[in-house]
């Protein structure tokens, strides 16, 4: 379940009822898409585009709607053009604001629903990801997450998912490698088990070639004095 789904009741009746208004004559499709075909200056022709967008799918429920700088970048249009496009959709019934998000598909609610707080929402990833490590549903040395992932499933900004892998590794559940990403800090590393604790100044591990060299640079990170490393360690970044 993603962050929009709990955010985002399922109103697919409502939605449903909206569409049905849209069927039957065609009269609303024809009054929106009545701009000039192929040109994107009209509002009209935006919000066609996006009823399209959502009716094949591409923009499924609760998906966030482009915002007004992002529609007056892709069809370079003034703002009041793209503001006048989501109106459309919102007054067609498509569409509902989200505080802290925009607006989503979806019918609207008469419920107020808001975004929780960046800083939880920095907690509430972190939390999750901990909890997927120590569930061994993410293994060590794999991939935690990326930004993109990040952004998909907690609806996070580009910042705020940046700051999530940066508090993983500054909490010592994972480190990061140059080019590479985030992985996972094996269990005999996790910072429950460390005598001294993470060394901040430390950002990223670099010159890695083995895992060996690697979990060395692990302990001396995350506070674990005299560790040997294993032999006949793979490298699996390789």
């Amino acid at each position: 379940m993603t962050m929009l789904d709990i955010i985002v009741p399922d109103n697919s009746a409502r939605r449903d009822s909206a569409r049905s208004s849209m069927q039957g004559t065609g009269s609303v499709l024809a009054d929106v898409s009545c701009g000039v075909a192929g040109t994107s200056g009209d509002f009209r022709d935006i919000a066609k585009l996006l009823i399209e967008r959502i009716d094949h799918g591409d923009l499924p429920e609760g998906a966030r709607i482009p915002t007004v700088r992002e529609l007056m970048r892709d069809h370079s249009v003034r703002k009041g053009t793209a503001v006048r496009a989501q109106r459309e959709l919102r007054s067609l019934g498509l569409i509902r604001a989200v505080i802290g998000l925009g607006y989503v598909v979806g019918a609207p609610s008469d419920e107020v629903q808001s975004l929780p707080s960046v800083a939880n929402q920095k907690k509430n990833a972190v939390d999750s990801i901990i909890g997927r490590i120590q569930r061994g549903e993410i293994a060590p040395h794999t991939r935690v997450a990326t930004l993109k992932s990040l952004r998909t499933e907690f609806g996070a900004s580009y910042e705020t998912a940046r700051s999530i892998l940066m508090r993983l590794h500054f909490s010592g559940w994972a480190y990061m490698l140059i080019n590479w990403g985030t992985f996972a800090v094996p269990p005999h590393f996790w910072p429950t088990k460390s005598i001294t604790g993470v060394r901040r100044e430390l950002p990223y591990f670099i010159n890695s070639d083995s895992i060996p060299d690697l979990e060395m640079q692990l302990a001396v990170h995350l506070g674990f004095p005299g560790w040997e490393p294993p032999e006949g360690c793979a490298n699996p970044h390789q």
